[in-house]
Parts: C-alpha cells; structure tokens; sequence
C-alpha cells in the first residue's frame, strides 16, 4: 500500500512532463508556421534634415526669428538712447527719464520673453504639421514595400544597433520627398 502513493505521483510528474512537452512542440510549430516579419529602421534625424517639407517650416521658423530679432534690436536701440538721455541729464527730467527707462526696460523684459514663446509655439506647430503630411506617406511606403514595421532611431538610443541592410533612411527620405514634390 505504501506504493500506491509514490506510484501515483510518478503518474502526476508523468503527465505533466507529457503535457509541457506538448505546449512546447505546439509554440515552436506554431513559431516556424507564422511568416517572417519584416523589420526596418530608419535615422529619424537624417530624415528629418533631409526632408524638404521639415526645410521648408525651418526656413519659415527662421525668417520668423530674423523679423523678432530685428523688432528687439529696435527695441535695445530705443534702450540705448533713452540710457545715452541719462547720462547727460540732471534734476527732475533725470527722475522722468529713470522712470522711462525702468518702464522701457520692463517692457522689452516681457517682450522678450513673449517671443521666445511665440518662437517655441511656432517651432511645435511646425514641426507637428510636418509630422501629421508624413504620417499618411510613411504608412503607404511600408505597406508597398511589404515591412510590417518601420522603427525610428534617435538620439535617445531606442536602436542601439541595427545591419546597415535594414537601414532604409535614404530610400524613405527619397519617397517622401518625391510625395513633397507632388503635394506642392
């Protein structure tokens, strides 16, 4: 009787061994059954420069700062007068022209700080047009060239590596801006 129980046991380890012996048969036949997926990567950065959509918002983003730059440098001229005006008055008209200069000072403060906000607003707004034009043209890329993933590597490192064959930043950069071409 002592048996039995050692008996049964055997029969349990048995079939459980049977049973996890089937579940892995099962996962690598169903492994070898699905299709190869493929997989590729491009530079995200690369693309972005060499994107004519992305030159196009840069250079608007830059003939933006120019047109700031140049109302502050207005601005900072104004400054220096008013600062010039100072140092050669005396009296009361030297407490108006502090006051003026305090005023003046505070407000190209705020400004300035205004238009870096307008910059950096500008500069998302740009960036995410650019972003939504490509999405559409990036899926239809993929889709005709038969990969069922295209992954981005950055500067953050989220690729640290990748075959150089796999690496289909030039062949995208050309598709989207030849589509670039066509929209514009």
């Amino acid at each position: 009787m002592k048996n039995q129980p050692k008996s049964n046991l055997t029969i349990y380890v048995l079939v459980i061994a049977l049973i996890a012996m089937g579940i892995s048969i099962t996962t690598l036949t169903l492994q070898y059954n699905q299709p190869k997926q493929k997989i590729v990567y491009v530079n995200s950065l690369k693309l972005m420069l060499n994107y004519k959509g992305m030159l196009k918002a840069k250079d608007q983003l830059e003939k933006m700062i120019v047109e700031q730059q140049a109302k502050l440098d207005t601005l900072d001229f104004e400054m220096k007068q008013l600062v010039d005006k100072v140092k050669v008055t005396k009296g009361k008209e030297l407490e108006k022209l502090e006051e003026q200069l305090a005023f003046k000072d505070d407000q190209i403060a705020k400004y300035r700080d205004i238009v870096q906000q307008k910059i950096q607003n500008e500069n998302n707004k740009l960036t995410s047009d650019v972003m939504k034009a490509i999405t559409g043209d990036v899926n239809e890329f993929a889709r005709s060239n038969g990969y069922d993933y295209i992954l981005a590597q950055t500067q953050f490192g989220n690729i640290l590596y990748g075959e150089q064959v796999l690496d289909v930043t030039e062949q995208l950069s050309t598709y989207l801006n030849k589509k670039y071409d066509q929209k514009n």
